[in-house]
């Protein structure tokens, strides 16, 4: 499902953060990246997404490829139906000041019906527990309910692939356990 074919990459005006890795994940394979801060986790997570270079400019070697198919010959669009992408600090993905606008944002921009968009959204939030929060403001949760959140809107468009950078950082052990 994804591939990293001797992949190199710095960020703009900087050195190599990883180098040389060659990583093959099967479809339903967990793949869990572990070390110390600054080793290149996030980086490895937004290459899976194809957030960087593309977002986080940099220089990249190598091929990273999803479902067989070059990231780089990707158009934005396929990659972020195909990757629900949680990033370390929730709050900086969101959208909407509200859960139900939150976790229906990428749907809505990937075209989805106004029908299949209420269906996901309500189906994600109730799967997750999360239907008590509807009527609070996002920036009133706390910070293991934002990252709830946050990974119920990388859910709900039913990407294949999900990159989760720091997932369980703010949970309790059940909620991690969802």
């Amino acid at each position: 499902m994804i591939e990293f074919e001797n992949v190199s990459f710095a960020y703009a005006g900087e050195e190599p953060c990883i180098r040389g890795v060659n990583l093959k994940a099967a479809e339903g394979e967990c793949v869990v990246f572990i070390g110390r801060s600054g080793n290149g986790k996030t980086t490895l997570t937004r290459l899976s997404s194809g957030l960087a270079p593309y977002y986080y400019e940099g220089t990249l070697d190598g091929k990273v490829r999803l479902g067989g198919t070059d990231l780089a010959a990707m158009p934005q669009w396929e990659r972020s139906k195909r990757v629900g992408c949680v990033f370390q600090d929730p709050k900086s993905q969101f959208f909407s000041g509200e859960l139900a606008g939150e976790v229906a944002f990428g749907c809505e921009n990937l075209g989805f019906s106004v029908p299949e968009i209420r269906m996901r959204t309500d189906g994600v939030i109730r799967a997750m527990g999360l239907g008590g929060l509807r009527k609070t403001p996002l920036d009133r949760l706390s910070s293991g309910e934002k990252q709830k959140v946050a990974i119920a809107a990388a859910r709900a468009a039913g990407p294949r692939v999900f990159t989760l950078d720091e997932p369980t950082a703010n949970l309790d052990e059940e909620s991690a356990g969802r």
